[in-house]
């Protein structure tokens, strides 16, 4: 077959392929009526049945000012079934009063598309408030008028107001709390937006361009009210943490707030866009104000030296704890451990601890779940790292320590935290049962064939043998008196090859691995015609690591599937994306079914050796490009 063919053929196959379960969207709020100067909490679930779900799509919302207020994720495993569920959450400030909507939020897998219903929100209005008035100044001496409203912090919030700013009617602040950080480490901005003057509506943010900077908001939004040199003035606050990607100067760009004010200015009846400027006052809309601030520099600190082995780049004071569902089970059968990380810091920055090396244990690919919290305007949560694993032996065994290593800014330290070491008990399996393993294409059990025999049986039949007979028969011409010499040198060469391959193993097995591997393709199909599908699954699973093992010489039976490309990249630098998101696709499908076993039809497992007959005549060619 062609590559252009096979390539063709093999993602027609993967486009055929069904879903493994349907995907489900919902929206929710926590209210439908609010107060103009009131917030609504909305949350966005994705769950399926994999481990990995697609963010939701917001749309624009010119009715609300939207914030993130975290997410978290769960993911289980029940029935040999992995099921994944994520709520994104967000804070909506309403801008205007009257109905607002929210339309339908959507979810993209790649190739469908899900929608939320449309949400309608309504906004009221509140009891008017006295609005702003100037004060006169203060005597020498006399304390500063008392500030007051939701959130309010003392005259200004701790704000430093640069010089002359207090005399305009509206203006903003933009500050962090430090000049400096480390990279990861969480670097907290105030935007602060002041006006003296009436707004008809909640004014709209547009926040700054980030360089070199990670955000995060930190809602809800605050509001009081100050006295600046004798004027009072009424505030919001909007708090966002940042961190730093990488060490160097990282830039806070320029913020913005729109403002819609009171029109005072006197309409003129003959001016062409009177009715639009009268309508537009009319519905509250009045007169859009534009403030802008200055751009903010950051330094940007790379980590110090002297990292403990198996960092990899967390920042922040964290705990670490390992548990597993269950401490005695039989052999053959699946263990989940899941190594908790909870603390302060950046989740992102947060990445699966290395497993303690032990062959007592085959390990599979990691799946994490996190819970991202706010509180007090310190970003954290806890992330969940969830393992499968299979005892190689029967016994008493023991899951050594699991060791998490990070950088605590506060203390500039590196720390290494480890979990208790968990002692599980296996048992011996059922004989009577069948059980497959991806290390083995056969079940327990089964039919004993002979493979060889040093017996030799005695003749009792009189006269010679055949061969006998035959070389009598031979040399009775002297012209055939050739043939032995001919058969000698044939069987001479033959010793030749046989110990040129036994002398390098690994040629032969590159040589051998394709014309193997089709073989067991094709026990695979024998077991779906069988009615085993769970036995062709196995064989699938271990004929591809024996081909990868056979072709790159090592082996990949004992890798998981993030090493097994990894390697294959770079043992074979010919080997295109294409090809290794094939083989990262089919592998999951096939980890999937063996610990989903209920769920496998005779559609699936024939679609499954289809996927592996194109893909490894793929691999053949990039494989001998190297």
């Amino acid at each position: 077959m062609k590559p252009g063919k096979a390539l063709l053929a093999l993602s027609l196959l993967f486009l055929s392929a069904p879903i493994r379960a349907g995907l489900t969207v919902a929206a929710s709020v926590d209210r439908h009526e609010v107060d103009i100067d009131g917030s609504v909490r909305l949350t966005v679930t994705v769950s399926g049945d994999t481990a990995n779900v697609p963010e939701p799509e917001i749309p624009r919302l010119d009715a609300f000012n939207v914030y993130s207020s975290g997410r978290s994720q769960n993911i289980s495993f029940i029935n040999g079934r992995v099921s994944s569920s994520v709520s994104f959450t967000y804070v909506l400030e309403p801008r205007y009063i009257g109905k607002a909507v929210i339309p339908p939020i959507s979810v993209f897998t790649g190739k469908e598309k899900f929608l939320t219903r449309q949400i309608e929100i309504e906004v009221r209005g509140t009891a008017k408030r006295p609005q702003p008035q100037p004060r006169p100044a203060p005597r020498p001496g006399a304390p500063a008028a008392p500030s007051a409203g939701r959130g309010a912090q003392g005259s200004s919030g701790g704000t430093k107001v640069p010089q002359g700013a207090e005399e305009a009617p509206i203006f903003m602040v933009v500050e962090a709390d430090k000049d400096s950080a480390y990279v990861n480490e969480q670097v907290t901005m105030s935007v602060k937006f002041f006006t003296s003057v009436p707004l008809t509506s909640n004014p709209q943010y547009v926040p700054p361009s980030l360089k070199g900077l990670l955000a995060e908001d930190l809602p809800p939004v605050r509001t009081g009210e100050t006295v600046l040199k004798g004027r009072r003035y009424s505030y919001s606050e909007i708090r966002t943490a940042l961190f730093g990607l990488q060490d160097g100067q990282a830039v806070i760009g320029r913020s913005k707030i729109i403002a819609q004010i009171t029109g005072d200015n006197f309409l003129d009846p003959m001016d062409p866009s009177f009715f639009q400027k009268f309508f537009s006052m009319s519905m509250g809309q009045g007169r859009a104000h534009e403030v802008t601030s200055e751009p903010l520099s950051l330094r940007i600190l790379p980590l110090p030296e002297g990292a403990p082995p198996g960092f990899k780049g967390a920042v922040g004071n964290y705990i670490v704890s390992a548990s597993v569902d269950r401490k005695e089970l039989k052999a053959g059968e699946a263990l989940t451990l899941s190594v908790s990380v909870s603390g302060r810091g950046h989740l992102n920055t947060v990445t699966a601890p290395d497993l303690p090396g032990t062959g007592d244990f085959r390990y599979y690919d990691t799946a994490s779940s996190y819970s991202l919290t706010k509180h007090d305007d310190i970003v954290g949560g806890k992330k969940v790292f969830t393992t499968v694993m299979i005892p190689r032996s029967e016994g008493r065994q023991v899951i050594p320590p699991v060791k998490f290593s990070f950088f605590d800014p506060g203390t500039k330290r590196y720390h290494t935290a480890e979990t208790r070491p968990i002692e599980i008990n296996v048992l011996k399996g059922d004989p009577s049962a069948r059980a497959y393993s991806f290390v083995g294409a056969n079940g327990g059990g089964g039919e004993i064939k002979p493979i060889s025999s040093d017996i030799r049986y005695l003749s009792r039949r009189e006269g010679l043998p055949v061969p006998a007979r035959l070389a009598l028969l031979l040399t009775a011409f002297p012209a055939h008196n050739a043939v032995p010499l001919f058969l000698l040198l044939g069987a001479l060469g033959y010793a030749r090859l046989r110990d040129g391959a036994l002398a390098d193993p690994r040629r032969l097995r590159w040589r051998r691995a394709f014309r193997a591997a089709m073989k067991r393709r094709d026990e695979a199909l024998k077991a779906i015609e069988a009615g085993d599908d769970p036995r062709a699954v196995g064989v699938l699973y271990d004929a591809l690591t024996r081909y990868l093992s056979d072709k790159s010489g090592d082996d990949i039976e004992s890798f998981t599937l993030k090493r097994t490309l990894e390697h294959v990249r770079k043992r074979f630098p010919a080997t295109g994306e294409f090809s290794l998101g094939e083989i990262r696709t089919l592998w999951e499908q096939l980890e999937f079914y063996h610990f989903s076993s209920s769920s496998i039809t005779k559609e699936n497992a024939t679609d499954l050796v289809n996927k592996y007959t194109v893909l490894l005549e793929i691999l053949e060619k990039e494989f001998d490009a190297k």
